[in-house]
């Protein structure tokens, strides 16, 4: 397969380019350097430079893919959310996702198949188990991945099946949550953030990157799509597992009043959580390489 995919220089992006290398397909990537990003994909890849927000000659790249991959977006947790940061982040995300399905929709021969990014966060603060046919929750990051999943819509009903990704923590120790936290257990200093009781809906990048692949296939799955583990656990008992796992304790609670002082609203990323099970996923028979947090932990950290 010839498959187009942005956000390929990413943590995530970076696993999936080599599994659909291994695996034999012929890949492209987008992105804004081709310069810089040479160092970080395998020579073989594909690098076509694109302007996110622009239309332009990239996107005569997806006529005649067999599918796109679409992970781009400005990180959340990276700058205090500033209206300009704020802006950011939801451009970043619907503006290249209308740009790319504007490329499809012009398309002599249309892909057959895009995964389109959105988050857990499209549920807000769930504490109750919501599956992929819940309605979108309250809060920032809950409005920015509606638009996100709205621009990818008018895919819906197109020659191209959609498949929307509701991706969870993902669990790696190259970035992401995972090395932040092994660093304060590291020093003895582990703990959870805020009452402790929102769940936190992590998935190993291996599932991440294999429902992935498995959706690339699998004609059946269409629509969102929760990428996370089975039984999300509460992040009290998610970093009460880490310790175990380091042979460290988890002592210090972080009250949630101190890290919206110092992280703003930010700190929503982290204070509210979703209990999203993968209900489709496993309704459909994707089968997990890690299941249970322990030994995907174990995994992970040796």
């Amino acid at each position: 397969m010839r498959i187009v995919v942005t956000g390929g220089t990413g943590f995530i992006g970076q696993h999936l380019v080599q599994l659909l290398l291994e695996r034999g397909d012929e890949v492209v990537v987008l992105t804004r350097s081709a310069s810089r990003s040479r160092g970080q994909v395998p020579a073989r890849v594909e690098l076509v430079e694109w302007t996110p927000k622009a239309p332009g000659p990239w996107q005569t790249t997806l006529d005649g893919a067999d599918a796109v991959i679409h992970l781009a977006g400005k990180p959340v947790i990276d700058d205090a959310w500033s209206d300009s940061v704020r802006r950011e982040i939801m451009d970043s995300r619907v503006i290249t996702t209308r740009l790319l399905v504007e490329g499809i929709q012009a398309a002599a021969k249309p892909p057959a198949v895009m995964l389109s990014g959105s988050a857990v966060g499209y549920y807000g603060d769930a504490r109750r188990p919501v599956t992929e046919e819940s309605p979108p929750g309250d809060g920032f990051l809950a409005e920015v991945c509606e638009a996100w999943e709205v621009a990818a819509r008018p895919l819906k009903d197109s020659a191209t099946r959609l498949v929307t990704l509701r991706i969870g923590i993902v669990l790696g120790t190259e970035s992401g949550a995972l090395p932040q936290m092994t660093r304060a257990f590291k020093f003895f200093a582990g703990g959870y953030p805020g009452s402790g009781e929102q769940h936190l809906p992590w998935i190993h990048w291996e599932d991440a990157c294999g429902m992935m692949l498995w959706a690339l296939e699998n004609a059946e799955v269409t629509g969102p799509l929760n990428l996370t583990a089975p039984s999300p656990p509460t992040i009290k008992a998610f970093t009460q597992t880490l310790g175990e796992v380091m042979g460290r304790p988890s002592w210090i609670p972080v009250p949630g009043a101190l890290m919206r002082a110092v992280a703003g609203e930010r700190a929503a990323a982290v204070l509210e959580g979703q209990n999203a099970p993968p209900k489709k996923a496993l309704e459909l028979g994707y089968a997990f390489i890690h299941p249970e947090l322990k030994g995907a932990l174990r995994d992970l950290l040796g």
